[in-house]
């Protein structure tokens, strides 16, 4: 009978299997590892909370709040800037709408060195004039409840001059009662947004 000699090729076919089985265990490691970090990094972008909106102090029954949809802009896109007046108290409360920017008082503070004294402002377009001083003007106004939330937006660099590279510091305030028609006005002043317009790349 003739015998088979098994013995080199079961060695070669051994280590083989060896160095196979070795590929296959670090290949799994791998992509173990890149499906772990790619599912933290899923999470964690789902987790990841949207930046806490900032607000001005309160002042009566008012908080106020203005914010952009980035921090920078390139010279002569739209800087819209949007508003949001809450009543923060625990009862119903007149609120007031003027024909001027809807109430609103902006101060747009210009780009300039720190060592300058003063801050120089923006100034109004020829649009911003005409919506600052509207042909028909009239006061409006109601009661909203507590926690009713007013909103507005505004594209700013239509009603000023933004056009000079830099950081711009902005600023709304507005007048509101005390808390019935007849009160006291109080200011109610905004947080203030810092933003950035940039050159247009060349």
């Amino acid at each position: 009978m003739h015998r088979f000699d098994s013995g080199p090729r079961l060695q070669d076919f051994l280590r083989y299997s060896r160095r196979r089985d070795a590929f296959l265990k670090k290949s799994l490691i791998r992509i173990s590892s890149l499906v772990c970090v790619w599912a933290v990094a899923a999470t964690a972008q789902e987790a990841a909370p949207f930046a806490a909106r900032e607000w001005g102090k309160v002042a009566g029954s008012y908080q106020l709040s203005i914010s952009t949809d980035k921090s920078a802009y390139l010279v002569g896109e739209p800087v819209k800037v949007t508003t949001i007046l809450k009543n923060v108290s625990d009862k119903q409360t007149a609120l007031i709408h003027r024909p001027s920017f809807d109430g609103y008082e902006m101060d747009v503070t210009l780009p300039y060195p720190s060592w300058i004294p003063f801050s120089p402002r923006a100034v109004l377009t020829p649009f911003g004039e005409k919506q600052q001083f509207p042909a028909i003007s009239s006061t409006k106004g109601g009661y909203v409840q507590a926690g009713h939330e007013s909103f507005n937006s505004f594209e700013l660099n239509a009603l000023y001059g933004m056009s000079a590279p830099g950081e711009y510091k902005i600023v709304f305030s507005c007048k509101q009662p005390l808390r019935e028609w007849g009160d006291p006005e109080v200011t109610v002043t905004s947080n203030e947004l810092k933003i950035a317009i940039l050159d247009k790349p060349r």
